[in-house]
């Protein structure tokens, strides 16, 4: 959501569409010319790689919405011609600088740790972390169908990308370990191991233990107890119904409710690449009345509080 955000405001600012924008001032210079910007234009090639999940073909995603966070498709060659933008430290093919060497570096400045990733931050666009004691720069790049794996390392003159038509897969990053230890002169190490990114640590199985539950659990409720709607003044609405099953609806798409022991709920929600099982929690007050619940769309935030109407 924060790269669509950042996407309005450069429209904002610099008075185009993000799209015209990535054309002339990124694609242009660095001669990214077979690069796209819509499933529409990917689509009409007469060579593109289709998504797959194993062996199942899956319907090519349109991500337009969210433009500025999946929208782009490329290939390895032309994705070369990217990471070479920044082992040449900002300079195009033409010479022309594109990024200064004060803004390289605060894009590879870590402002946010990732959970569970000792070591690995994320800066202005990129996981910045370390391989063999080395500074490695990276990104994944995940839809439906497709997972993908672009790095450098800024001071050594290397980069790997690994591209794969392959749904929620860690081979990409797996792939790019095994070709640093040889760039490195490392022996394999069948233990290395990327980041997924902030939006795939760590699903929650409906099965393990939450990382911060809530002060009091809801008790168990009945089949009449939650339906309704509810309210946040960010998300918006979400209904719930209960008829022969119990069922969590958001804006044009429903979730069956499966309860837990302990009184919450999840439902299976796949989503950029991957699958989760967002928790959710009713509250009930002293009197016994259902007055809100609670999503967990992160595993390691709080939930969100959608109060009943």
């Amino acid at each position: 959501m924060m790269y669509m955000v950042a996407g309005s405001l450069l429209e904002a600012v610099a008075g185009q569409t993000w799209e015209n924008f990535v054309k002339a001032r990124i694609f242009a210079p660095l001669g990214m010319s077979q690069s796209d910007l819509s499933v529409g234009e990917l689509s009409t090639r007469a060579n593109y790689a289709k998504p797959y999940q194993l062996k199942t073909e899956m319907p090519l995603k349109d991500v337009e919405n969210i433009g500025p966070a999946a929208e782009i498709n490329s290939n390895v060659l032309e994705m070369t011609n990217w990471v070479l933008l920044f082992l040449n430290h900002g300079l195009a093919p033409s010479g022309a600088r594109l990024i200064t060497a004060a803004n390289l570096e605060r894009m590879y400045t870590s402002y946010v740790n990732v959970p569970g990733e000792s070591g690995t931050g994320y800066g202005l666009g990129w996981f910045v972390g370390k391989i063999h004691d080395k500074r490695l720069v990276f990104h994944q790049g995940d839809t439906d169908g497709y997972s993908t794996y672009v790095s450098f390392m800024p001071d050594d003159n290397l980069g790997v990308i690994v591209l794969t038509n392959q749904h929620a897969t860690n081979f990409p990053d797996n792939v790019a370990a095994r070709i640093y230890d040889h760039l490195l002169n490392q022996p394999a190490s069948h233990r290395m191991h990327f980041s997924r990114g902030l939006a795939q640590i760590a699903p929650v199985h409906p099965a393990a233990p939450e990382p911060r539950e809530p002060a009091a659990p809801s008790p168990r409720l009945s089949l009449t107890d939650y339906p309704g709607m509810y309210s946040d003044s960010g998300y918006g609405d979400i209904a719930v119904s209960s008829t022969a099953n119990d069922y969590i609806n958001y804006y044009h798409h429903n979730w069956a409710l499966h309860q837990r022991l302990d009184g919450s709920f999840y439902f299976d929600l796949h989503a950029f690449g991957t699958d989760f099982q967002p928790r959710v929690f009713f509250h009930k007050t002293d009197t016994g009345k259902v007055d809100s619940l609670g999503i967990r769309f992160e595993p390691t935030l709080a939930p969100i509080q959608f109060m009943k109407r």
